[in-house]
């Protein structure tokens, strides 16, 4: 690929002169690469020995957008930590009381929820639902079952997403 000076608005260049492309890795790591070179391989504008020692010490000090930051955020807190009612609410209503309700097994209660949430596309609650599914009996063929169901009635992209969640639940075969 041939850049010409004429598409590189840039009055440094000479007319007519070829550059080569310079990848974009080379442009993030130093400031050094980023100056294009000619077809022969020198770079056509100096900058001179002290800026490009300047521009080594800020990269060595990580005071440039080229030079890569180690920074590792905070740890955010769960859903639960930062909203404690919720929480309550979820371990003493729903799992201590609707999931312990004798009128339907929990079994039944499980093949429902992940068809739900299946049909919702709720794909970050549907991973642990399939997992407490098979803990309750439901086995991976009934699963592979709902899965093709819910297909039919809630979308083609609400099956093909549950599926995705099954093969990482099931793990390799």
């Amino acid at each position: 690929m041939r850049i010409f000076r004429d598409s590189i608005p840039n009055k440094h260049y000479p007319v007519g002169t070829i550059l080569q492309p310079v990848p974009l890795e080379a442009m993030v790591k130093h400031p050094r690469e980023t100056f294009p070179k000619t077809t022969t391989g020198t770079k056509i504008r100096d900058r001179g020995d002290s800026a490009l020692q300047q521009a080594d010490t800020r990269c060595a000090k990580k005071q440039t957008p080229y030079a890569r930051r180690s920074y590792m955020p905070p740890k955010k807190p769960t859903v639960y930590e930062f909203i404690p009612k919720l929480g309550q609410l979820r371990d003493n209503v729903l799992f201590g009381d609707v999931w312990e309700h004798p009128d339907l097994s929990k079994r039944d209660r499980s093949l429902i929820t992940v068809a739900m949430l299946a049909a919702l596309y709720r794909t970050d609650e549907m991973r642990g639902h399939m997992q407490r599914a098979l803990d309750n009996g439901v086995t991976e063929t009934q699963l592979k079952g709902l899965i093709t169901h819910v297909a039919f009635y809630a979308g083609w992209p609400c099956a093909v997403n549950a599926g995705r969640i099954a093969i990482d639940v099931f793990g390799p075969k």
